[in-house]
């Protein structure tokens, strides 16, 4: 699992990624403690579940790309 923000708060799912590539294109999935998104090459990403503590305006605000809803997202229960 990856975390959805640094320490600091800022987005770590980014529209371009700004750290040396060690793989292109090699994710098809992001899994998080706020989400998850599928990836795809050529439409982006695609949440597709989310945490159930969360509004989709507060998960938009932490995540710094666009992103596509899944007419099926569903709710990820956090305790």
């Amino acid at each position: 699992m990856y975390e959805h923000n640094s320490k600091k708060g800022e987005p770590k799912i980014l529209e371009e990624c700004q750290l040396p590539l060690t793989g292109s294109r090699c994710v098809n999935r992001i899994i998080t403690e706020k989400a998850v998104f599928d990836v795809d090459a050529n439409e982006g990403l695609t949440l597709i579940e989310i945490a159930d503590n969360l509004t989709l305006d507060e998960l938009k605000a932490c995540t710094g790309c666009n992103f596509k809803v899944s007419s099926g997202l569903k709710q990820i229960k956090i305790d």
